[in-house]
């Protein structure tokens, strides 16, 4: 499991690069915005200046949309995710306290029926670890036979 500092550590980079494009794109933004707006442009006619910056404003949005979306499917995801398990909750809740005023059943038996789906779960995967762990403790120690017989070979010679 890695540390806290050694992830942020290994992401700092590709955040850093983010936020240089980004700088890049903003001031060369503020920079036509303000040849546009000061009237400084060299370019002949009377809105060329203004169709740069609309061009740089459209590509610039249009870039960022085509980057940025795809980087963060997955936090859209989640948060689409968690909208639709919220919902769930909700009307969990609602039924259940429909059920006990008129005291249907009690809500403690989807509960449990739940957490020990979960349970299961939960040992199939400790399981899977664990023949894991044993198939690489097994690789490991013919690795050391092999490095010990290749070591010995040599000693010989």
């Amino acid at each position: 499991m890695p540390s806290l500092t050694a992830a942020a550590t290994l992401t700092a980079p590709s955040r850093l690069l983010g936020l240089s494009i980004m700088s890049l794109f903003i001031a060369l933004g503020v920079y036509l915005g303000s040849m546009y707006t000061a009237e400084l442009g060299t370019l002949k006619g009377s809105n060329a200046n203004l169709a740069v910056l609309l061009f740089f404003i459209i590509f610039s949005t249009w870039a960022i949309f085509e980057i940025y979306l795809p980087l963060n499917s997955k936090r859209v995801d989640q948060i689409t995710a968690s909208m639709v398990r919220n919902e769930e909750d909700r009307d969990f809740q609602l039924r259940e306290s429909g059920n006990s005023r008129h005291n249907i059943r009690p809500p403690t038996a989807v509960a449990s029926s739940e957490t020990s789906e979960t349970g299961h779960v939960i040992r199939e995967a400790l399981e899977a670890s664990i023949r894991a762990q044993e198939d690489s403790l097994k690789a490991q120690k013919a690795l050391l036979e092999l490095l010990d017989s290749q070591s010995h070979l040599l000693s010989c010679r």
